[in-house]
This record gives C-alpha cells, structure tokens and sequence, in this order.
C-alpha cells in the first residue's frame, strides 16, 4: 500500500473503506494501521470526522451517528415581523441542503 504521508489526502470515501475493511478484519486498530501502512492518527481522526463520537457520553440521546436537536425559542416584540430563518446542512459528500422560512 501507499505511504502513511499519502493516505492522509485519501478522499472521504477511500477512508469510510478502509475504516470498514479495519472493522471486518478484527484485527486491532494498531495491528491493522500497521500492515496497511495507515497511520493511526489518521485512522482514528476519519473515524471520528465520519462517524462522530466513537463513544457517547453518558445521557446523550443520540443513537451511533444521529444526534437530537433541539431549537430554543426566542421572544420577540408583539409588534416584531416574523422572523426569517435558514438551515443549511452540507455533507461530507458534498451534497448541501438548504430550508428557508
């Protein structure tokens, strides 16, 4: 395989397959960096970036790689337009949704 140096400007999709080719082989994390020539560092940070937290705090809601969310509301003057407001949600893939109210 490529050198540790090269896999760090793997693109997203290479990492989600080699974070699941990690996984299917059971080998541990270190033991399997190590014959692929990925570095540790590395592995661990994708994961993390693709797959959020490996472990959840105690008390969270989230479930693997959802997380809740929850909106606070704000007071306005009775005499205040109704406010504008604007999600947008960019993916790793690249794909951006945008919700305009």
């Amino acid at each position: 395989m490529e050198t540790t140096d090269k896999k760090s400007a793997l693109s997203p999709e290479e990492w989600l397959r080699i974070i699941e080719e990690c996984k299917a082989s059971d080998l541990p994390v270190s033991e399997y960096c190590a014959q692929t020539g990925v570095g540790v560092s590395h592995y661990y940070r994708w994961r993390r970036r693709l797959h959020g937290k490996s472990v959840q705090s105690k008390g969270s809601k989230g479930v693997g790689m959802f997380r809740e969310l929850s909106a606070i509301p704000v007071k306005r003057a009775a005499t205040a337009p109704a406010p504008v407001w604007a999600v947008e949600l960019e993916l790793l893939s690249g794909v951006t949704f945008r919700v305009r109210g």
